[in-house]
């Protein structure tokens, strides 16, 4: 076996015990409240969350490196808990956010949609894993407590094993008192700038989707700010005061600040090569070798009636409508642009003349995909049909990729 089929195999291994979680999450909370089906617009309320969150907690704090402190620990004396809310939220939804990413490259490799015209999306997508990774460290350096101070001097010890600047970036958070206003305005910038380079990145990274999924239902939006809210409350996050004795252990959320102990525990070379490749295996991904692309829709000029139904139904904005070339003035045709095309079949569904239960000798749609034309697949449902004992037989066509044989079988 070659090295090219054996990724294969273990990226059918891997679809196939991914297929099987998201069918357990199906039988647990229903298909509409499965978070593993909705897990980029899961990322989007998160996102979200974090900007609402982020924008109150902006106001109530001393961006000086004397008041900062304070003005976040001061956040567990508001009334009615409403402080510690804001800042639970704000923190849970960061780690809800981190655990999404990484699910959503997961879900997404399995899928192979790092390959054709979803290649844009896979290559927009690296830099927000690198945006959302620098904002969230980032965030911790403004509680300017101790796991901050902590935070700022492991990255900044990270950051000096390369050999870019002349001075080392460290020494500025050896001594408290080296840490200026000035210093302190970059932790801010970072957080808020890189937070809205996130947030334009997200925008860009859907541009190509005609109907991408940034809300989910509204039942998961409910669960999910319930789940934040009693976090929020039964696991308040309090600052760590910076004159606590260096014995007590570090409160970390490893969700975020995972990379400071790997790198004093093995080596910042380490740490910073194990960041490089990951984010050099993500770039790549798209431009390794892979099997080659199904054949993408084809129109019949002389069954295309110009409905615009595939046009409107199409979610990779691959179908386009220009005049019709033939005799049927001022009507329009559909046209299949081959680079966005995937061949998912949903022009051939949304045809009017591609319905399996017309009565045409053969049967011929406007748009279909030559992998399955309509009348090949109507030539196996009515075998189907023929072969079953069932008086009244209910037929359900599922996607190859969206159910598994024995869903559809059931």
């Amino acid at each position: 076996m070659s090295a090219g089929q054996h990724a294969f195999a273990i990226r059918q291994q891997g679809l196939s015990a991914w297929r099987a979680l998201e069918r357990g999450f199906d039988a647990a909370f229903g298909a509409g409240l499965n978070p593993l089906r909705q897990l980029g617009a899961i990322g989007f309320l998160a996102t979200w969350l974090l900007l609402a969150s982020g924008v109150l907690l902006y106001i109530a704090y001393d961006t000086s490196v004397e008041g900062a402190y304070q003005s976040v620990a001061a956040l567990d004396h508001w009334p009615l808990a409403s402080g510690r809310v804001l800042r639970g939220v704000h923190r849970y939804a960061t780690d809800v956010l981190v655990v999404v990413i990484v699910l959503h490259i997961v879900r997404e490799w399995l899928h192979a949609h790092e390959r054709g015209v979803r290649r844009f999306h896979w290559l927009t997508g690296v830099p927000l894993v690198v945006f959302a990774a620098i904002s969230a460290v980032g965030g911790f350096w403004l509680a300017w407590d101790r796991l901050g101070r902590y935070s700022a001097l492991a990255s900044a010890e990270w950051l000096d094993a390369l050999p870019l600047l002349g001075v080392p970036f460290a020494r500025n958070f050896l001594v408290l008192d080296a840490v200026s206003d000035r210093l302190f305005s970059l932790f801010i910038f970072i957080h808020i700038g890189v937070s809205l380079l996130l947030l334009f990145g997200l925008w860009f990274h859907i541009q190509r989707l005609t109907r991408a999924a940034v809300w989910p239902s509204r039942a998961l939006v409910l669960g999910l700010s319930v789940l934040l809210l009693v976090l929020a409350l039964a696991l308040p996050v309090r600052s760590q005061a910076p004159t606590a004795s260096l014995a007590e252990p570090l409160a970390l959320d490893w969700f975020v600040l995972w990379l400071h102990p790997l790198a004093e525990t093995s080596t910042r070379g380490l740490a910073w090569a194990l960041v490089a490749g990951s984010l050099a295996l993500l770039l790549l991904a798209p431009f390794l070798p892979q099997p080659p692309r199904p054949a993408v829709a084809v129109v019949d000029a002389d069954n295309c009636s110009g409905c615009e139904r595939c046009f409107a139904d199409c979610p990779y904005a691959a179908i386009t409508m220009v005049p019709h070339p033939g005799l049927r003035g001022g009507h329009r045709l559909a046209q299949v642009d081959p680079d966005l095309c995937v061949a998912c079949g949903i022009c051939a569904g949304a045809c009017p003349s591609s319905t399996p239960f017309r009565g045409s000798e053969r049967l011929v749609s406007g748009i279909d995909v030559p992998q399955l034309p309509v009348d090949a697949l109507r030539s196996r449902l009515r075998q189907y049909v023929a072969a079953t004992n069932a008086t009244h037989p209910l037929v359900v066509f599922t996607c190859d990729h969206g159910a598994s044989a024995s869903i559809a079988a059931d």
